[in-house]
């Protein structure tokens, strides 16, 4: 997130939203989906000759996908205001992988505190479930890109404005709420300070190109982890099913527009 930073407490009830978020069976249903996505694109940073990526996960939340990185021998700074989650993720890197502890950098800072650092630092920036919370996007991304080298890749995933549509009529079985949600420019969180931007992919896109990205791939997150039944998906084979179909169908430009998450790989010129 890029919040100002938060007082203890505060930081301790969202670090307990974000765990709890996270652990759900979604959550990790889109985070492997997010994952083969991006490692899709990042084979063509990797015939660069590139000794190894230097990676900013800005918002990192717990980090899963660049731990992932990390352990593949990338580089990675760890950007997040919230010093729990920060915290958390540091314990589980020592705990679990202290074999990458000397690839990480933690930052408890926000997007906007950025400015002052190096320009073009980094090879590939992650910025998911992020960019909703910014008071000023376009002054984030400017930044973000700032840092991004020549070519380099922004990996986005934002909450996505029609994904609302599906989620109040399918989830909450409120049709008016369905049809207002057609109208949203806000939805409610109990993160940030209670409401979150919703963009669509043209928005975003909107944002992007002029600051000189050129979209590499776009994919829907979340099309049906949402809507079915935990119990279906508690066993392996169910599980894994489950993400290869939500990966192929996320890949359909028919379904892009419904999916409750919007992911976008841009490359910087």
């Amino acid at each position: 997130m890029s919040e100002a930073h938060d007082g203890g407490e505060a930081m301790d009830e969202k670090a307990k939203i974000i765990l709890d978020k996270t652990s759900s069976i979604a959550s990790r249903v889109a985070q492997e989906v997010a994952w083969r996505y991006l490692s899709s694109h990042l084979k063509e940073l990797a015939r660069r000759d590139l000794q190894a990526l230097k990676v900013l996960d800005a918002g990192c939340w717990l980090a899963e996908i660049s731990l992932r990185l990390a352990k593949e021998g990338s580089h990675v700074t760890l950007l997040e205001p919230s010093v729990c989650l920060l915290d958390s993720v540091q314990k589980r890197v020592e705990r679990e992988m202290p074999e990458v502890c000397a690839s990480l950098s933690f930052l408890n800072q926000r997007i906007e505190d950025l400015e002052s650092c190096q320009a073009e630092d980094f090879d590939l920036i992650i910025c998911h479930e992020t960019i909703e919370y910014v008071d000023d996007p376009l002054r984030a991304l400017n930044i973000l890109t700032r840092v991004l080298r020549p070519r380099g890749l922004l990996s986005l995933v934002f909450y996505n404005r029609y994904g609302e549509v599906a989620q109040e009529l399918l989830v909450n079985q409120d049709i008016q709420a369905s049809l207002e949600a057609l109208e949203k420019e806000k939805f409610r969180t109990d993160l940030s300070k209670g409401w979150g931007n919703l963009y669509s992919s043209k928005e975003m896109r909107m944002l992007l190109e002029p600051l000189g990205y050129n979209i590499e791939g776009e994919y829907a997150l979340c099309l049906f982890c949402d809507l079915v039944s935990p119990s279906l998906m508690e066993t392996g084979d169910s599980f894994e099913s489950l993400v290869d179909l939500e990966e192929k169908i996320g890949r359909e430009i028919i379904f892009q527009g419904i999916g409750r998450y919007v992911h976008l790989v841009a490359k910087k010129d």
